[in-house]
C-alpha cells in the first residue's frame, strides 16, 4: 500500500519540490504507485532546447556576434552554458516523466521515434563533418 506509506512518512509540498510522488491510475483498480524523483545534472541552461534556440558559442576572439552592452548579460551569456541544470524525473512503468518550468508539470520524456526523426534526417543533417571556422 504506497499511499499508506507516502502519508505515513512524507509531508505535502508543491509538485515542483517533491522527493516521493504518489500516483493513481485511471483504470478501473485505481491502484496507487509510488515513484522516487531523481535529479540528474546536465549542461547548459535547458538542455531539452532545440540546438536552433541555444545561444550561439562566442567567435575565435572570444566575443559573442551579437555582443551586449551590460557586461552582466554578457557574463551570463558567457557562461550560463557552463553551469549544470538541475532536471528533475522519475520513472513510471518504464517511461520517464521530466520536469518542465514552463508549464510547472512532469511531461514524458519522449524519443526520437515520437518527434518522427528517420535514420536518413540524422544522416543528412550530421554527416557533413566539420566546418574549416570549427
Amino acid at each position: 500500500m504506497p499511499e499508506w506509506c507516502v502519508k505515513a512518512t512524507c509531508s505535502r509540498t508543491t509538485v515542483r519540490e517533491a522527493e516521493v510522488v504518489l500516483l493513481q491510475s485511471t483504470d478501473e483498480f485505481k491502484r496507487w504507485f509510488l515513484a522516487k524523483v531523481r535529479v540528474m545534472l546536465a549542461p547548459g541552461r535547458n538542455p531539452f532546447d532545440s540546438l536552433e534556440t541555444q545561444t550561439t558559442p562566442p567567435m575565435a576572439n572570444g566575443h559573442s556576434p551579437h555582443s551586449s552592452n551590460s557586461p552582466t548579460q554578457e557574463f551570463n551569456r558567457k557562461y550560463a552554458e557552463y553551469q549544470p541544470t538541475q532536471i528533475r524525473y522519475f520513472t513510471l512503468h518504464s517511461t520517464k516523466y521530466y520536469w518542465n518550468d514552463e508549464v510547472q508539470n512532469f511531461e514524458v520524456l519522449t524519443g526520437l521515434e515520437d518527434l518522427e526523426v528517420t535514420c536518413s534526417n540524422i544522416h543528412s543533417e550530421h554527416s557533413t563533418g566539420l566546418t574549416s571556422n570549427q
